[in-house]
């Protein structure tokens, strides 16, 4: 046994600095992560044997077995440089950059500029980390987006996918019906508890409401457990959802689909203007519907 720990200290950190001086140019060459799997040995000079796997998925789903004591990921990318007023880009830098995350959480963190200028301030969140944590089952920093925003996005796709299909734009009365929720929302109306409004749609004030009723119906970790039950294979797998957490299968659900944004830039042309100036007032959350014809 070694007399001093390898991990004590500031251990954490010197392994971050060493695994991006092994692994740096070797990622570089390849242009995919290389993740990295810490074990104890005794036998070792350094009191660490190493196992790598590459790729962009790595370590994703893997559980630590006991006797590993750290993972960690060497990558490259682009850190874009951003105006702190406008948000307008100012610039790109390559940049290389590592991770460690600990069995107890302990982690460390190295990044390099192209221009040589390092950095030793670890992020508090990202899906790198969400992984890392995950290995040892670890919790993620938890629910960063409210789940409305999971079914505007699902809301978004099913009005595009439609609207591209049509030989004319989509008028309102279609587009709500389109909602992810739309059975629940026809049960309202055959019911007769929604206001259609002369003979239409559903009243603005009264669709906004069952939409916010709708977003506040489920948790991520409901949406989670139903994911690992196979309620939403077609963008994650059980097993995955399974070992995920509410925060991190939050975000991971939320990256396998555009930005609203982007949606709303795709629509443009094929939805009525009413029908487009509604459907961008309900994703983006305004206090109500314009009710004008």
């Amino acid at each position: 046994m070694h007399e001093e720990d390898p991990l004590s200290g500031d251990g954490w950190q010197r392994l971050a600095e060493q695994a991006h001086e092994k692994f740096a140019e070797e990622v570089a060459d390849l242009g995919c992560p290389v993740w990295i799997q810490f074990f104890r040995d005794p036998s070792s000079e350094a009191g660490l044997s190493v196992g790598t796997v590459t790729g962009p998925d790595g370590l994703l789903g893997w559980t630590a077995p006991p006797d590993c004591v750290a993972v960690g990921m060497v990558a490259t990318g682009k850190l874009v440089l951003v105006d702190g007023q406008d948000g307008s880009r100012q610039g790109r830098s390559r940049i290389s950059m590592s991770c460690v995350v600990g069995r107890e959480g302990q982690s460390g963190w190295f990044l390099r500029l192209s221009d040589g200028t390092t950095s030793r301030i670890a992020p508090e969140e990202g899906r790198v980390l969400d992984c890392l944590k995950r290995c040892f089952g670890l919790p993620s920093i938890g629910v960063l987006a409210e789940v409305s925003e999971l079914h505007g996005a699902a809301w978004a796709l099913s009005v595009l996918e439609f609207a591209l299909a049509s030989p004319d734009p989509l008028p309102w009365s279609q587009v709500t019906r389109l909602h992810p929720l739309a059975r629940v929302l026809d049960g309202y109306l055959d019911a007769g508890q929604v206001d259609r409004g002369a003979g239409g749609p559903p009243a603005p004030s009264a669709l906004d409401s069952l939409i916010r009723m709708a977003a506040n119906g489920w948790s991520w970790e409901e949406i989670r457990l139903d994911a690992a039950r196979g309620g939403l294979a077609s963008l994650v797998e059980p097993e995955l959802a399974e070992w995920m957490d509410e925060g991190m299968f939050s975000r991971w659900l939320l990256g396998q689909v555009p930005s609203v944004d982007q949606i709303l830039r795709d629509l443009d042309g094929f939805l009525t203007p009413t029908a487009a100036k509604r459907l961008a007032a309900s994703l983006r959350r305004a206090p109500a519907f314009d009710s004008r014809p």
